[in-house]
């Protein structure tokens, strides 16, 4: 989740209001044993929420201020879905309401972070928040992760977009219950 300067104030606490709605509907969805990491970052990623139910998730991120570059923030968590453990399968939401400071590795980064953990299942939805965030780039990376690429112009449809994400892992679970049941 993109922590840089233009996050602070109404942006952030839009931010807030649809991880709160991701992790309620999740809940909702009987997704108590899905497990939750949260990658912060500015210009240097850090995990604010390491590997935890997602019933014992905070509600609420601390906030800090900084540049904006992806590729840090992608093997970040990179690391982390190397830590999955067996029978999970990852799923990450790459959030943004900027340009990418760092050039343009961070497709490559994500190509790499998707061939890594293919095998788990990984899938990276990229969400592009507000007018100035790179939508093309962030598309590119949500190709590169083989997941889709939303748009949120604010904090409403920026809720809208992770609920349906939530949703989207509900219809997952039940496609994976039915393949167990007919295996």
């Amino acid at each position: 989740l993109d922590e840089s300067g233009s996050m602070a104030g109404s942006p952030w606490n839009d931010l807030m209001s649809a991880y709160r709605q991701f992790l309620q509907r999740r809940l909702n969805d009987q997704g108590v044993e899905d497990l939750v990491t949260v990658v912060q970052f500015n210009n240097t990623p850090r995990t604010t929420v390491p590997c935890s139910r997602l019933s014992a998730a905070p509600q609420t991120l601390d906030f800090r201020s900084g540049g904006t570059t992806f590729s840090p923030a992608l093997a970040q968590a990179s690391t982390h879905i190397g830590q999955t453990p067996e029978g999970c399968i990852p799923m990450m939401i790459f959030m943004s309401d900027g340009e990418d400071t760092g050039g343009r590795t961070s497709v490559a980064t994500m190509q790499s972070v998707y061939n890594v953990h293919a095998a788990k299942g990984l899938i990276c939805h990229t969400v592009a928040f507000g007018p100035s965030a790179a939508t093309g780039l962030l598309r590119e990376i949500a190709t590169a992760g083989h997941g889709n690429a939303y748009s949120a112009a604010d904090g409403m449809q920026l809720g809208k977009v992770f609920v349906d994400i939530a949703a989207g892992c509900s219809a997952l679970d039940g496609l994976v219950e039915m393949f167990g049941e007919l295996v």
